[in-house]
């Protein structure tokens, strides 16, 4: 855009009535594209609905100057559980009553359906009624529901009536869209209205793409289309966000049938990710073969998935929730029990999962259960078998080529579902090996030693990225190759020919790729780590001494292995120097982090989960631990990942008392539990807050739960005076904290942005530091900065009268 417009406020005027403002200073936005403004001059919060043309106040005190304002994070994501959670099949009622059905609002009448939204409200389409009742969290059989849509029991095709609603998705928002079956249209109803509006079909049943026929599922993605699965007309199709007119088809073909491009009589639906796929595969179940055995459904009805991708599929004719894993050949029982043609199945938000029990005319919970946390004293440095073993893969010791053998395997990979990738070094291949299974199967390589891209040389390095895309570090062939089929490779790093050119490797050994899906080599006989961006037809020396051996921090001795922690540091086996170097980003040199002189050519290394640096110590014949020196593991169970910032509750309101969580009232020192001209504040995921301490030139840390007496932790700017070395700031005057803990800090005076990532003294420009002016290489005075979720920053420059983007 080359000009803006005004969405709030009376330009040029101040003044304290609702459309206006006084001095405003910040903004934020909640999920609901509601902004909050901090009217600093009238002492308030303001929250402006997006197109009005008036606020609200929310919060109003007696305040001396507010400047920044966040909102503190709130509940948990849906359908997350705990990675070894089963559930109890001992059914607890928390909607209707068996055997008993009516039009009382604590009765149902042959429920279909039920889902879950953020804050534990349970919606259940009750079917027989021809309405929608919505339950609180912690109902029971005798608890009274609110019919949020469908207004009379013995339905019609009005915009405030239903007839034979079938199924139903709540997006953020809270507004419903309903499967209006015998109406053969989907309602959206918004939150609190008395009447819907059709959005998808609405004109008769029929085969045309302007029409649906019987449906008895649907589903919304993240751009609001909405997806119907079509009993009737067996396909499936896509409605548009916006577009009313017509659907297109995007599974089936609208014939029944078994084959891959048919479907017959779907019901239940989910989606995660679009495809323009022209024929389908089968995930799970006998194609067109009913049964019980653990690879076989009976009229199933509907599907969900977690978290880690496995999917939870509510099968109807053998009263039992089956689990299957991705990839899987069959399933598992997570919950059997005498249930009457049970229909709709979804998590709530704790993980319980919930079901339609449609014949009994009643919604059940199985609760969930999660392994307890266990925890253990280590020394030091530990060594030896603490326990047996299991063999999950291999199952001969003296090795072979068949599925169930491995020969000589070299490296490993283990995904998020617990799938093994198997570097079958001596077979030449890589084995995908799904948990709990007997055999593997090849999804790279296969056809014996070659240097043409369908086959693979002997080889020490393997990653898996979250395309599920192959990658082998060949050291017969001197490169990179990634498989994203089984067919062949492409060369991602080297060019096949040994040397220590940066278009080449030598000996390569291993590998890592990360979200941008640039690969990290470790070079291993030019002594050095090679990294590789997408697309490149040549390397950069990122660690290590190209082709120089030595002990010096800026140097490796044949180093093996890599891995790199969620900030980004790099951790590095330098085998020939029996030690690990951790590397900072653009580091000219690591530090060592473990060593032992007892190790003996040590080879593979991974931090496990409680960050502790594991390592092969390979002719020793062993694995060895470096424990993490994070202080004493507690039993204390980590609480789940926050929501994404500033998410509320629809019908939000504040407190206007206030509550002061750091500083104290009118005193001001460089002392850590007191603040002088606070200017901005953050809050992170994990619940602290991050204060801008304008006056004492620094950033302030507080935890959760913080008063007037807190201290704090100082995290960016090392005197108080200011200046404009790295350490330092000069009236700093707004933050943003990304999703990694790093810190974006308006360092107004030195007329720079500074990215300082948490835990390191010293914070580097990305935006700035020529001095002010007019010119776009550099900014003005400025107050507020912004970071998109591409890392772009946006740079409010007051003085220049104009708002920058630093791609």
């Amino acid at each position: 855009a080359t000009t803006g417009i005004t969405i709030a406020g009376q330009s040029g005027v101040g003044g304290s009535w609702s459309y206006q403002f006084s001095l405003p200073t910040a903004i934020t936005f909640d999920q609901y594209n509601n902004m909050y403004i901090m009217d600093a001059g009238n002492n308030r919060i303001q929250r402006w609905w997006p197109g009005s043309t008036y606020g609200v106040t929310v919060a109003a005190a007696s305040m001396s100057n507010p400047r920044g304002m966040a909102f503190n994070p709130s509940a948990n994501p849906p359908n997350e559980i705990c990675d070894a959670a089963y559930w109890n099949s001992t059914i607890k009622i928390v909607a209707g009553s068996t055997g008993s059905y009516s039009s009382a609002l604590n009765r149902l009448y042959t429920p279909v359906h039920i889902t879950f939204d953020g804050n534990g409200f349970m919606y259940v389409v009750d079917n027989g009624n021809n309405r929608i009742q919505r339950f609180p969290p912690g109902s029971t059989s005798s608890t009274s529901a609110v019919t949020v849509a469908g207004y009379t029991t013995t339905g019609g095709s009005s915009f405030s009536e239903l007839n034979d609603p079938y199924s139903i998705f709540v997006d953020s928002e809270g507004t419903m869209y309903i499967m209006d079956t015998a109406n053969y249209r989907i309602v959206k109803w918004l939150s609190g209205q008395p009447l819907g509006f059709t959005v998808a079909g609405g004109h008769g049943t029929g085969t045309t793409l302007d029409k649906i026929g019987t449906s008895y599922a649907i589903y919304l993605d993240d751009q609001s289309n909405i997806y119907i699965s079509e009993y009737s007309n067996h396909r499936v199709t896509i409605w548009l966000n916006g577009n009313t007119t017509a659907g297109s088809i995007v599974a089936g073909n609208s014939t029944a049938g078994s084959a891959l491009n048919q479907l017959r009589n779907p019901y239940g639906l989910y989606v995660d990710s679009v495809y323009d796929a022209v024929t389908g595969v089968t995930l799970c179940g006998q194609s067109g073969v009913a049964g019980s055995w653990s690879n076989q459904f009976s009229s199933p009805t509907s599907i969900t998935l977690d978290q880690f991708g496995n999917m939870y599929i509510m099968d109807s004719g053998n009263n039992r929730i089956q689990k299957w894993t991705p990839g899987a050949t069959f399933g598992v029982t997570v919950v059997s029990a005498s249930m009457s043609s049970p229909k709709g199945v979804a998590f709530d938000p704790s993980g319980n999962l919930g079901v339609a029990d449609s014949g009994n005319h009643r919604a059940i919970l199985y609760s969930v259960i999660c392994p307890p946390t266990t925890t253990s004293t280590t020394p030091a440095f530990r060594s030896g078998l603490a326990s047996t073993g299991t063999v999950v893969a291999g199952y001969t010791t003296s090795g072979g080529s068949g599925s169930s053998q491995l020969n000589g395997p070299t490296a490993i990979f283990l995904d998020l579902n617990r799938t093994l990738y198997i570097l079958d070094n001596l077979n030449y291949r890589v084995q995908k090996w799904i948990y709990g299974q007997p055999l593997g199967f090849t999804v790279a390589g296969g056809r014996g030693s070659g240097t043409t891209l369908d086959k693979i040389s002997t080889g020490q390095g393997l990653f898996v990225d979250d395309q599920s895309s192959v990658y082998v570090s060949e050291i017969g062939n001197d490169r990179v190759t990634r498989w994203d089929n089984t067919i062949a490779g492409v060369i991602v790093a080297g060019n096949g020919t040994a040397g220590s050119a940066l278009n080449q490797l030598r000996d390569p050994w291993g590998i890592y790729v990360d979200s941008n899906y640039t690969v990290f080599v470790v070079d291993r006989g030019n002594h050095r780590v090679q990294m590789w961006e997408r697309g490149a037809s040549a390397g950069m020396t990122v660690a290590g001494q190209s082709g120089v051996s030595g002990p010096w921090s800026y140097q490796f001795n044949l180093p093996t292995s890599i891995t790199f922690d969620q900030y980004g540091y790099m951790y590095i086996m330098d085998s020939g120097n029996n030690r690990i170097q951790r590397w900072w980003p653009g580091s000219d040199f690591g530090t060592t982090v473990a060593s032992s002189a007892s190790l003996y050519n040590p080879r593979g290394l991974a931090i496990d989960p409680l960050g502790n640096l594991v390592l092969a110590d390979c002719s020793n014949h062993r694995a060895v631990s470096f424990p993490g020196g994070c202080g004493a593991i507690t039993t204390t169970t980590i609480a789940p990942l926050t929501n994404p910032p500033n998410e509320i509750c629809d019908a939000a309101y504040w407190n206007s008392t206030i509550r002061i969580v750091a500083g104290s009232t009118g005193s001001y020192s460089t002392a850590l539990n007191r603040l002088y001209t606070p200017t901005d504040l953050f809050f992170d995921g994990n619940g602290y807050m991050y204060v801008v301490d304008y006056g004492n030139n620094r950033i302030q840390r507080f935890p959760p739960g913080s008063t007037s007496s807190t201290s704090a932790v100082t995290v960016a700017g090392y005197t108080t005076t200011g200046g404009s070395s790295f350490s330092e700031l000069n009236d700093p005057y707004s933050i943003f904290v990304d999703s990694e803990g790093t810190m974006y800090i308006m360092d107004t005076t030195n007329y720079r942005v500074i990215k300082w990532r948490s835990g390191e003294p010293l914070g580097f420009i990305v935006a700035g530091g020529h001095g002010t002016g007019t010119t776009l290489d550099k900014i003005g005075t400025s107050y507020a900065i912004y970071l998109d979720d591409q890392s772009n920053i946006y740079i409010s420059e007051y003085s220049n009268h104009r708002v920058t983007i630093w791609l």
